[in-house]
């Protein structure tokens, strides 16, 4: 069990907007703002594990941010009830495994708009059902054959109410599908493995009333050993969506082992992505509209790079090329309602890298870090016009060092995102967030760990969607329990 307790500084800030608008605070009910309780639990019998987790969170969400003219107000109707729960049963036998896993999700939540366009009287119910059902066996009647078979199902509500709009909607989508595959082990030097799915997938909304589609598809792929040290992996796959007609689409991949440790890999593939059904029919309201004339993207891609397992220390290094046509993008148009398109064509060039060290027995130090310089190809745009793509960051990092020695953990975390164009024409932007993230945890006894987190220490004002502020310092305060 956890018992956790989230906490912002209490500081005065402006509250209401126009007439209504007045200087509250400190309050100190800021520092008991979010509360959460999480269970976990799991146990052996036999050939059967059992586990078991649930959780309630309540969230009030008032933290205070800066507004576009520099002064602190605070983030109201952004508060949050709910919880969620979830339970699944994992059964190994001589050749295999059987998985059955179910979920659940209830948040009652109040929806604060975007600022300049804020909705206080907005909020949203959230209902979410998952189910899965997977069996996998080693020996499908000859020890040659595998047998794959995972099946699931998912069910999402949402009840929308804004008095402000005189918006009063409820969206429920269904999907379920089956996915199965087979591994052919007959031969030494390759590995040929095949198999299809079939997914059907609804909308029934009180705006646009009810929306189906089936869409199922199949795939051949080979593992091939032309040596001990190069390996070559083609796959082919099909696919057919009911609203979009099929699709052919390949990839080649191969392994070179340089030595036992370290390999040079590669791909070049052909990729299609249907719109989803919010891309398509998300109902008008104040802030968003979908597009039922979107097509479906096409892209083209190439990677090149290093991968490299060690005791202690793995690494990944890939640089990559990206081309796609009828890209999906949401952007505002000038009445500032969000709606998706496809804009044209795209060119994503980048490079990637993954790192993990172990040193001095307790230290741990991670890197996570992404380069990409996209191109816009459309409205006359061409690779000299030098434009980026529309919410795509040029440098992505995300670093960590952990301390981990007797009863004591401490971790410190940096996170950076370049600035983001709302636009094509790159005009405004988001600006660019540096974040620093600490946490600390203490073993008091056996079965019970105290813990204290600090999420942006410093205080940085940032967004990760537009015009919707995030918090400033987080604190979060907790006690874990083996019971």
């Amino acid at each position: 069990m956890k018992i956790e307790n989230g906490s912002y500084i209490p500081q005065k800030a402006l509250k209401g907007t126009g007439s209504s608008e007045v200087e509250t605070g400190p309050d100190v009910r800021d520092l008991f703002d979010t509360q959460r309780v999480s269970l976990n639990y799991s146990k052996q019998i036999g050939k059967v594990d059992f586990t078991a987790s649930g959780a309630l969170v309540k969230a009030d969400n008032e933290f205070v941010f800066l507004d576009s003219t520099n002064r602190k107000r605070i983030r109201e109707n952004a508060s949050l009830v709910g919880g969620n729960v979830a339970t699944g049963a994992h059964i190994t036998h001589s050749s295999g495994f059987l998985d059955v896993n179910g979920s659940a999700l209830y948040h009652e939540r109040n929806v604060p708009g975007r600022l300049g366009s804020e909705t206080p009287d907005a909020n949203q119910n959230d209902f979410q059902g998952r189910g899965n059902f997977r069996y996998r066996t080693e020996d499908f009647f000859t020890e040659n054959l595998t047998f794959d078979i995972n099946t699931h199902f998912d069910y999402y509500q949402i009840d929308y109410f804004d008095p402000k709009w005189s918006v009063n909607s409820t969206h429920t989508t269904y999907a379920v599908g089956t996915d199965v595959s087979q591994e052919m082990l007959y031969f030494n030097f390759l590995t040929l493995v095949y198999g299809g799915s079939l997914n059907y997938e609804k909308m029934d909304s009180t705006d646009l009333g009810v929306r189906e589609r089936v869409y199922t598809g199949g795939f051949i792929e080979n593992v091939i050993y032309l040596s001990p040290t190069f390996t070559l992996q083609p796959v082919i796959r099909y696919d057919y969506y009911s609203d979009f007609g099929s699709s052919l689409n390949y990839k080649l991949g191969t392994v070179y082992n340089l030595s036992p440790e370290l390999s040079l890999k590669g791909n070049v593939s052909r990729s299609f992505r249907a719109p989803t059904f919010n891309d398509l029919y998300w109902p008008r309201d104040a802030f968003a509209e979908g597009n039922p004339d979107l097509v479906p993207e096409i892209g083209y891609s190439a990677d090149i790079g290093l991968s490299s397992v060690r005791q202690k220390i793995d690494y990944d290094l890939f640089a990559y090329l990206r081309y796609v046509e009828n890209v999906i993008i949401w952007q505002p148009g000038e009445d500032s309602i969000w709606r998706p398109s496809n804009f044209g064509k795209g060119l994503y060039p980048g490079f990637e890298a993954r790192a993990r060290v172990s040193f001095l027995d307790y230290y741990t130090f991670s890197l996570d870090y992404s380069f990409l310089y996209s191109f816009v190809f459309s409205e006359g745009y061409t690779l000299l016009d030098n434009k980026r793509l529309p919410d795509i960051p040029v440098h992505s990092l995300n670093m960590g060092l952990n301390y981990s020695r007797n009863k004591a953990s401490v971790h410190i975390g940096v996170q950076y995102q370049g600035l983001r164009y709302l636009k094509i024409e790159n005009r405004a932007y988001m600006p660019s967030y540096f974040l620093v993230n600490g946490s600390y945890t203490r073993s008091l006894t056996n079965s019970i760990s105290f813990l204290v987190s600090i999420d942006n220490v410093f205080g940085e004002a940032y967004e990760n969607v537009n015009q919707y502020p995030m918090p400033g310092i987080t604190v979060r305060t907790g006690i874990e329990m083996i019971l």
